[in-house]
């Protein structure tokens, strides 16, 4: 076993590292929020998109014989819709507004639509809702049932009136648990339903997201949220998101990666308030991107004014109303995303995009002078290289995205110990694309203009579609060391890892939800959020990457270290003065070539008046080591 030493110096100190580099992005991307943030249990519930052969929309069936006749339809009286558009004039239907029509012309003879594979679990109390509107007098029912239909959870009628919407809920405590409940909607009278929207979700909510998401978005201290996007901000729509949640109209995807898992539609569960409110109790700053490709300058002004103006704006007014009079204060905004990629709306060349953005920060900048904006396009030094130096004007950073994209499809292939050692050694990768930026930015932006760099986007390539493994958060722990140990020289401003939920820190089911191994990284780096840097020799070729800080108050100093070998254990000798030192150590529970979990161990080490201490790292291990500093230290 090699041992290593590590002196460190709690004296030189070389900067603070930002608690904004720890942030996160939320994105309404594939089961981020339908089935991971967001409570929502029934799919579809806004009846978007094309419908199935039956006249049904996706994700529901048809209920009764062939006679019934059933039409997904979009109407200028349906339920949902978009705040501001005349769904008429569109030119194209996106399928977003529609209704669910249900014909019978016969009576006695039940029919409807009804939708399976719904989670139910024990004990928890739900409330249904449905939006309805008849034709005529019709009793409706919904029910819950099992599968086969022979165990009924909950079941209600209701007399529906012609005329307009009736909007109708219904409390009930599950006394089974159930994975593979159905929920029915019928009537048994010649007549026409039409249903507009449909929910089903626990009581115990907050703002309609899930209550242990939160808590572990809690648990990795989650210093900032970039959303609505990323991709999806290209297809978001801020004041919809004004409206009451059952009657926002779904958001059409465009890129097909975006929502392959809904149909292609974002039935917008959050909106702006909700935002701000989930920010508000993580201590988040909020990072907003404005859809650069559908909204005009004025809506992007409208969008901050509403966020950031007083009570006597117009926007300002509106928030007033809607119950919140003090103005959110959202600072960092973002000029769009990834222009240039071509798999956005909105301007693909570098002329247009300068246009485009300088239009909106101009003004955005007249309702609040404070926010400070970042361009995202590509930004790679070709594009930089490029921009005009009177533009670097129009904002104060940079957004650069970077995904590591693993070259092993098989942990069994034959280059497994080439690619496992690739990967935990990607970031040293990463710090020379980033320092070719920022001398690229340093030669072509005005000295008194030089952006920061916001690294928005930072995650292992489909890391969204599979559980992450051990070497995921070996990646993970020493990107962020790089981050952390390299931010003031190469002037990151902002991190946002790609992103949380069910798509790397937190695995969500419709039953529980747990942390992930990246996600135990990111809660065991916390200590280092807003903590002094003390300078450590750093070598790319190093097997052992560590990190050391002191808390602002010069009382603890964390250290955490990475063993990137995953087929041998090192040994580290600790010099830190002090004589007490507490350790939380990760290591894989199986192979670590193909671990998929931790194993966490916690102990104090034994009392050292030298302050020294030999700790072994397993293999594919990360420990983090707590050591209260002597007053003569400190």
């Amino acid at each position: 076993m090699n041992t290593t030493t590590l002196t460190i110096d709690p004296g030189t100190i070389t900067s603070t590292i930002s608690p904004l580099l720890f942030g996160h992005n939320l994105e309404h991307t594939r089961r981020a929020v339908w089935q991971g943030l967001s409570a929502e249990l029934l799919a579809n519930r806004k009846f978007c998109g094309e419908p199935g052969h039956q006249g049904v929309a996706t994700q529901w069936y048809a209920i009764g014989p062939d006679t019934v006749q059933f039409r997904l339809e979009s109407s200028l009286s349906a339920y949902t819709r978009h705040e501001g558009v005349d769904l008429a004039s569109r030119g194209s239907c996106d399928f977003s507004v529609q209704q669910q029509k249900i014909q019978s012309c016969r009576a006695r003879q039940k029919c409807g639509i009804g939708q399976a594979d719904i989670t139910l679990i024990a004990s928890t109390a739900y409330n249904a809702f449905l939006a309805l509107r008849s034709d005529r007098l019709l009793r409706v029912t919904v029910r819950f049932t099992d599968q086969p239909g022979r165990r009924i959870y909950f079941s209600r009628s209701f007399t529906i009136r012609p005329g307009t919407w009736r909007e109708v809920s219904c409390r009930f405590t599950s006394r089974h648990s159930d994975p593979h409940a159905r929920v029915e909607i019928t009537f048994d009278r010649v007549g026409t339903l039409l249903v507009g929207a449909a929910s089903l979700l626990p009581i115990k909510t907050f703002h309609g997201l899930r209550v242990d998401v939160i808590e572990h978005l809690q648990d990795i201290s989650t210093t900032l949220l970039r959303w609505p996007g990323g991709n999806f901000a290209g297809d978001y729509r801020w004041k919809d998101g004004l409206l009451p949640v059952h009657r926002r109209a779904g958001l059409k995807g465009f890129f097909d990666q975006t929502l392959r898992y809904t149909n292609d539609y974002d039935t917008h569960e959050i909106g702006i308030d909700d935002l701000i409110a989930l920010c508000h109790k993580l201590g988040a700053a909020p990072f907003i991107t404005i859809n650069i490709s559908l909204e005009t300058p004025q809506d992007a002004a409208d969008f901050v004014e509403y966020c950031n103006g007083s009570a006597k704006t117009r926007w300002g007014k509106v928030r007033a109303r809607r119950g919140h009079r003090e103005p959110y204060n959202v600072k960092y905004w973002s000029l769009g995303n990834e222009a240039g990629y071509g798999h956005m709306k909105g301007p693909n060349r570098l002329i247009d995009y300068v246009r485009m953005a300088h239009e909106c920060a101009t003004a955005m900048r007249a309702v609040d002078p404070s926010i400070e904006l970042v361009a995202s396009g590509t930004w790679f030094p070709a594009w930089a290289r490029k921009m005009p130096r009177s533009s670097y004007a129009d904002f104060e950073h940079v957004s650069y995205h970077w995904y590591v994209n693993p070259p092993m499809n098989d942990v069994l292939d034959r280059d497994v110990k080439r690619n496992l050692r690739r990967i935990a050694n990607v970031s040293d990768l990463d710090l020379e694309r980033l320092t070719e930026l920022r001398k690229t930015l340093n030669r072509r932006a005005p000295e008194s203009r030089r952006p920061g760099i916001s690294y928005d986007e930072w995650n292992m390539w489909y890391c969204w579609n599979r559980r992450p493994m051990v070497v995921d958060a070996i990646y993970a722990a020493t990107e962020l060391h790089m981050i952390c140990r390299n931010a003031e020289e190469l002037g990151l401003s902002i991190g946002a890892y790609f992103q949380p939920v069910n798509e790397g820190a937190i695995l969500v089911t419709p039953a529980g939800s747990e942390l992930s191994t990246i996600g135990q990284v990111f809660r065991l780096l916390r200590p280092h959020q807003g903590a002094r840097l003390i300078d450590l020799p750093y070598q790319a070729s190093s097997s052992v990457d560590a990190l050391a800080t002191l808390s602002p108050d010069g009382r603890t100093a964390q250290v955490s270290i990475v063993n990137r070998n995953f087929d041998r254990a090192q040994a580290i000798n600790l010099k830190l003065p002090g004589q007490r030192a507490a350790m939380l150590q990760l290591t894989p529970d199986t192979d670590p070539a193909c671990a998929v979990r931790f194993k966490t161990a916690q102990r104090n080490l034994p009392a050292s008046s030298a302050g020294r201490w030999l700790i072994e790292l397993p293999p594919f291990s990360i420990t983090r080591v707590t050591v209260p500093m002597s007053a003569k230290a400190r």
